[in-house]
């Protein structure tokens, strides 16, 4: 645009408030300095190269890696979600924290062992809380290790799908998984022992159950509320009798609940 208005001495409105000074007369000499720095332009690589790029990624602190299931981080650090975390949460299990049951490890003839503690001093009519983690985990036909042994070209196909998967989903104490004692008798719950599609029961002694997942069979929020309440808490009344269960679950899509009418995409 430049080299326009010293031809033609007139510069678009947009630009003419940009311009400070005028530029000095076009002459030849200009004209000569200008086309001499075209050429030398030419001459510039106008793309970095895959070795300068790499370098810069170094520099920025990015690491060339395998992709890998990570620490989960969205939204965690939200101004709103730290301040419920800090202000409201954190306060509200920190109040319970004198009526928790909470386990000593102590060593014994046969070795060490986990020994439950009761609070003392509850209030009349208060029970003691014992808290219950929930957890879910995932597994595919096609799981494994992404680097192998290979010798000459010898490359075995791989499937590009994750296969089949099974998931399980498990209740966890500060003392180890929610079990019912041995010698304890515990009712089967029919739709669990004998389910070909949907959740199964893992053992007749843990609140755990299991579903081949896939196609139109898929975990949600209705089956983990009836593994809670016919499975996680029948084991828990066997496994503590005295106690109530204070149970904590993570905020996962899975755990969503919808109204029946609702349109899911």
């Amino acid at each position: 645009m430049i080299s326009s208005y010293w031809q033609t001495g007139i510069l678009p409105f947009e630009e003419q408030s940009e311009l400070k000074d005028p530029p000095p007369p076009y002459t030849q000499e200009i004209e000569v300095q200008l086309a001499q720095l075209a050429e030398e332009r030419n001459d510039i690589q106008d793309t970095l190269s895959s070795r300068m790029a790499v370098k810069w990624l170094k520099e920025l602190g990015y690491t060339y890696r395998d992709v890998r299931e990570g620490v989960y981080k969205n939204r965690h650090e939200r101004e709103d979600v730290v301040q419920y975390r800090q202000q409201c949460f954190f306060l509200a299990l920190e109040a319970l924290k004198t009526r928790m049951v909470h386990w000593e490890l102590v060593t014994g003839a046969k070795g060490e062992d986990l020994r439950m503690v009761y609070p003392t001093a509850l209030p009349p009519g208060e029970k003691p809380f014992v808290l219950i983690v929930h957890d879910e985990s995932t597994f595919n036909a096609n799981d494994g290790h992404l680097k192998i042994w290979l010798k000459d070209d010898n490359i075995p196909l791989r499937e590009k799908s994750r296969g089949k998967g099974i998931m399980v989903s498990d209740f966890l104490t500060p003392g180890g998984r929610l079990r019912a004692p041995a010698n304890t008798h515990l009712a089967p719950v029919p739709e669990y022992e004998a389910a070909e599609h949907g959740p199964k029961r893992l053992n007749l002694y843990l609140a755990t159950c299991t579903i081949e997942y896939g196609g139109d069979i898929w975990w949600d929020g209705d089956q983990l509320v009836d593994q809670v309440l016919k499975l996680a808490i029948p084991v828990f009344e066997t496994a503590f009798p005295g106690c109530q269960e204070l149970f904590l679950f993570d905020n996962a899509t899975s755990h969503a609940a919808y109204s029946k009418k609702a349109l899911r995409a």
